[in-house]
Order: C-alpha cells, then structure tokens, then sequence
C-alpha cells in the first residue's frame, strides 16, 4: 500500500478497510505510540535525574520549583502527517 493511499483513507462505514490497509493502519499507531512512549520514558529519567542530583546537593526546594508544570502522559491517538 502506498503512503498517498493510506494518508488518504479514512475510517468509515461507507467503505470496509482491506487487511493490509488495517496492518498498515495499525503499525503506524503501533510506531507513534512507541515514539510517545520513549519520549515520556525520557522526560522522566530526565526529572528522576535532577531530582537526584539536587537532593544529593540539598537543593530540594530548587529542584520542586522546576516541577511547577505536570508531566504529560503519554499520548497514544494516531494523527495524520501532513
């Protein structure tokens, strides 16, 4: 299946996905959501890190002020390239 067809299709009742068009479908999202999954790992080994290195330097109350903003989970909703 070419990249042009399976940018262009869209899920819907008027027309059934062939097979190869749901793999393909389903390993993008498969793809996306490892890459999302990896750069939430990261972020956080990041945090856990500074966390570490200012509790070791007794700097607590700096390190909780460079969490003001929450982390976000994950996303894992298959979105269109364009």
């Amino acid at each position: 299946m070419s990249q042009q067809e399976l940018t262009s299709y869209r899920l819907s009742s008027l027309q059934d996905p062939t097979d190869e068009m749901l793999h393909a479908l389903m390993e993008q999202v498969a793809e996306r959501a490892r890459q999302s999954t990896a750069k939430f790992r990261a972020e956080m080994h990041r945090r856990f890190e500074l966390i570490a290195h200012r509790a070791s330097s007794n700097a607590t109350q700096d390190c909780l002020n460079e969490f003001d903003t929450p982390l976000a989970a994950p996303s894992f909703r298959a979105t269109s390239k364009k």
